[in-house]
């Protein structure tokens, strides 16, 4: 990855709107750095990661998402995700995945938050999207986010905020849900709900 003088020269994406309360933050800062026919990509995320609470595929986890395709409505893109833990995945839209290609994806925890670096060649996947012309000509299109799940709470601590406070986790207790059978045993917890009725045509013990 390039030196920190490199990086004062590239292309600066700061001022990102919060999706959940449509704010304005500049909590993030991205930058764009061509070199040669490679892509190099930082994104600063000034937060602590929550990836320590987090499990399951890259997508539903805190993630720095990038697509990118060299001309826009064309067939072909690559869409790569970089989890806060290091983690990375690669998925291509509309074409072959080139054979032997190959990104670096690098995730390092800084001190207010961590830092999701990319190095992306950009001659493999504009051959596999079909672009012939000339590298340089390729009008590249992008779409870069942060993707940061809301914080997970274990059943209690969601209670104590105060969700939920009638609600219940535990096993309903089926007759045979194997057999797709889901009325309710005499002793399943559900007998303490208000029951509700199935809607016309319709028998919800057996779906």
């Amino acid at each position: 990855m390039p030196e920190a003088e490199s990086w004062s020269q590239a292309t600066r994406i700061s001022t990102f709107i919060n999706q959940i309360d449509d704010k304005v933050t500049d909590s993030i800062d991205l930058r764009f750095l061509k070199q040669d026919d490679d892509l190099l990509i930082r994104c600063h995320i000034r937060r602590l990661p929550l990836h320590q609470r987090m499990s399951g595929v890259i997508w539903l986890r805190e993630h720095f998402e990038l697509f990118l395709q060299p001309h826009a409505g064309g067939p072909g893109m690559v869409q790569i995700g970089l989890a806060s833990d290091g983690e990375y995945e690669v998925v291509w839209h509309g074409c072959r995945d080139p054979d032997g290609y190959q990104i670096s994806a690098v995730a390092t925890i800084t001190d207010d938050g961590w830092l999701a670096e990319l190095h992306v060649p950009l001659a493999p996947l504009a051959r596999a999207a079909g672009w012939s012309a000339d590298l340089a000509s390729a009008p590249w299109t992008y779409f870069a986010a942060c993707i940061i799940p809301a914080e997970f709470l274990e059943w209690t601590e969601w209670q104590a905020s105060g969700h939920d406070k009638t609600g219940l986790v535990a096993d309903p207790r089926f007759l045979n849900s194997a057999g797709r059978d889901f009325q309710l045993l005499p002793d399943s917890p559900a007998h303490s709900f208000r029951a509700f009725s199935s809607p016309p045509g319709m028998d919800l013990h057996h779906v």
